[in-house]
């Protein structure tokens, strides 16, 4: 079954025995686009630290009670792999991040209620860069981070990422959800990861192998609606004109 990730954030996250936490983040590798790590927020039994879980722990996913359940206990999260949330980052190290790793960012930003975001993209950063350090992994990345990102056809802008859609099964990315209101107001699409060519992380780009004309009549993606299989094969039909199961080579990444 596919689902949003951008609805499991704040899910309540339980082991076997117990309370872990919030879903506050989910990793992902950019060349293979599956899902690497959950990142769950803990709370005061494990002094507020975010800890990494594998999809491998999670036993299941219940969107109506709005919770993961793991397969592992309390011990095994608290004995696992976990990073401090607390990361203090001032504006130089956060460009130094970005730099290093070649990332995005904005200056500036405010949220929806004016208060200032840097310190939130900045603590960002700093989080998916400590798990990077952590397993010498340049291409892991954070679906917070690449959220907003404009998507570019060959022939021009056709609007920015709205979320993407994974499938519970296998905890791999099957569809970009673009939002094409910059010129197509009220319309998002699904695209496949297999229809990057490139992804510009400074500049916060996603270029895909398609024409706008394509874009435009792909099927509209409609997000109250079930994500059922046969309107994911209706979309890969349409964008590569192949089998359904076979696969492009995956796109490479700068």
């Amino acid at each position: 079954m596919l689902h949003a990730l951008n609805d499991l954030e704040g899910f309540t996250v339980n082991a076997s025995d117990g309370y872990i936490g919030k879903v506050k983040d989910f990793y992902f590798d950019d060349r293979t686009w599956l899902i690497r790590h959950l990142v769950a927020e803990t709370g005061i039994w494990l002094k507020n630290r975010n800890v990494l879980l594998k999809p491998a722990a999670i036993k299941y996913l219940d969107q109506e009670t709005k919770t993961i359940t793991l397969d592992i206990s309390m011990y095994e999260v608290r004995s696992g792999s976990g990073f401090d949330k607390n990361l203090v980052v001032s504006p130089q190290t956060e460009i130094d991040y970005l730099s290093y790793y070649g990332c995005s960012f904005y200056r500036g930003m405010t949220d929806i209620e004016g208060q200032d975001d840097e310190q939130k993209v900045a603590e960002t950063f700093a989080a998916i860069d400590a798990v990077r350090r952590m397993y010498g992994d340049r291409h892991l990345r954070s679906c917070k981070e690449i959220i907003n990102y404009n998507i570019e056809a060959t022939d021009s802008e056709v609007g920015h990422l709205q979320g993407m859609l994974f499938d519970e099964d296998t905890w791999s990315v099957r569809y970009l959800m673009v939002n094409t209101s910059n010129w197509w107001l009220g319309h998002q699409v699904l695209i496949e990861p297999q229809m990057i060519k490139d992804i510009s992380w400074g500049d916060a780009r996603i270029y895909v192998d398609m024409l706008r004309q394509q874009v435009q009549d792909s099927p509209i993606f409609d997000p109250d609606a079930p994500n059922t299989y046969e309107r994911g094969m209706d979309v890969h039909l349409h964008q590569n004109n192949v089998h359904p199961f076979e696969k492009k080579p995956a796109a490479k990444h700068i």
